[in-house]
């Protein structure tokens, strides 16, 4: 995506799903603030994002805005910031295992392989009770699954 249509995905998500939650502060023009939030959060996700990976992104900021608010007036853009910062790190983070490979049933490991490497699984592995599963026992993350998401 380029900038300019980050820029409109950032300002709809914005209207559908922060300013539903969240009011601007009185005396704060809507405009301004919307303008702030939107140069704080491009500021800090990764531009080379495909469309589906940016889209999770923004909400697992929402996520992480409604857990830290207190009231339901708009947050700060620097609060934005922080969040979009979390967010953008925690796309990158490197897989831990939750379970050993030995505790792990073997149908599950060859899924969540063939899943890392980009290859055909079955739906349920995608939309199913297997994609939980997979991501539970942190062997795949929900970005790995969004790549077969179109």
């Amino acid at each position: 995506m380029n900038f300019e249509q980050r820029v409109r995905v950032i300002k709809a998500w914005i209207k559908r799903d922060i300013l539903t939650r969240f009011t601007p502060p009185n005396g704060l023009d809507p405009v301004i603030a919307i303008e702030d939030v939107v140069k704080a959060v491009n500021g800090k996700l990764p531009s080379k994002l495909e469309p589906h990976v940016f889209d999770l992104a923004l909400e697992k900021i929402t996520a992480d805005m409604l857990g830290k608010s207190k009231t339901r007036s708009l947050p700060a853009a620097s609060i934005f910031q922080q969040s979009a910062l979390t967010v953008a790190q925690s796309l990158y983070e490197p897989r831990t295992e939750a379970v050993s490979q030995s505790d792990t049933p073997t149908y599950l490991t060859v899924a969540a392989a063939r899943i890392r490497a980009g290859n055909p699984v079955g739906e349920f592995y995608i939309h199913g009770n297997g994609a939980e599963e997979l991501i539970d026992l942190g062997l795949v993350t929900r970005e790995d699954i969004a790549h077969y998401l179109h």
